[in-house]
């Protein structure tokens, strides 16, 4: 991340409140992880929630959160919600909604990394290499399969094929 990546974000926060000053605007990601707290700060009128990547599941909370503050007050003056969670295993877990195509579904296996590159700042971001059991995978995979996924990454699917289909 840089000073350009930095300043586009500040950008599309902008233009996303000029466009749809009525709507809910949730950053995420790898940046809203880094940099929670001063973009809590900075984007204060341009954004309602921060989310960190360490746990995607709380973007439920949030929505819900947000959604009760509308109902029950006023947004004028308000902090953004900031949630953050600790950078453990590998955030994965029965998912509600399915992002992709109809029919598909990523299944992340690691998380993080342990090489350390001057230009590359994912293992402050995201953590240490992490790792799920090739069991908890395959069980993914058959939970997906059962609720009609068909399409998995085709390098996940040769590997964990047979055992899967046993």
């Amino acid at each position: 991340f840089d000073e350009t990546t930095d300043k586009e974000i500040f950008e599309k926060a902008f233009a996303a409140r000029s466009e749809f000053p009525d709507k809910k605007i949730i950053l995420c990601g790898c940046l809203a992880e880094r940099y929670a707290e001063s973009f809590a700060d900075e984007l204060a009128s341009e954004v309602d929630a921060i989310l960190g990547n360490g746990d995607l599941s709380l973007l439920d909370q949030i929505v819900d959160q947000l959604f009760d503050e509308a109902k029950n007050q006023s947004t004028e003056n308000k902090t953004p919600i900031t949630k953050k969670a600790p950078q453990k295993g590998v955030c994965s877990q029965n998912r509600d909604y399915l992002l992709g195509f109809p029919g598909s579904a990523y299944v992340k296996i690691t998380e993080g990394c342990n090489n350390c590159c001057s230009f590359c700042a994912i293992p402050v971001i995201r953590g240490n290499l992490r790792s799920r059991s090739q069991d908890e995978i395959i069980q993914e995979i058959k939970t997906l399969l059962s609720n009609g996924i068909f399409e998995i990454k085709e390098r996940q699917r040769r590997i964990l094929q047979q055992r899967i289909l046993q």
